[in-house]
């Protein structure tokens, strides 16, 4: 398991983080043997994966995911 976490008080852009992304998902797959791989997101990262995705081709998408697994945190009410 890799991770690439994402903190928004980083002044980052949008597209440096995505660059970053796109790179550990291509390293990732090449160093599992060109196998797809997962990507799981969660709480805020869902959308910001979401906006990730839709950049990229069909067939990047194709060749590197697998599937995309999206976790919420549990809701409190106080």
């Amino acid at each position: 398991m890799v991770q690439l976490g994402y903190i928004c008080s980083l002044t980052e852009s949008q597209s440096g983080y995505f660059a970053k992304l796109k790179k550990l998902v291509e390293d990732t797959y090449t160093a599992n043997g060109n196998k797809k791989i997962s990507l799981m997101s969660h709480s805020l990262g869902c959308p910001y994966t979401l906006v990730f995705l839709n950049k990229q081709t069909k067939d990047w998408k194709d060749k590197y995911i697998f599937q995309w697994i999206t976790l919420s945190g549990k809701k409190k009410i106080l």
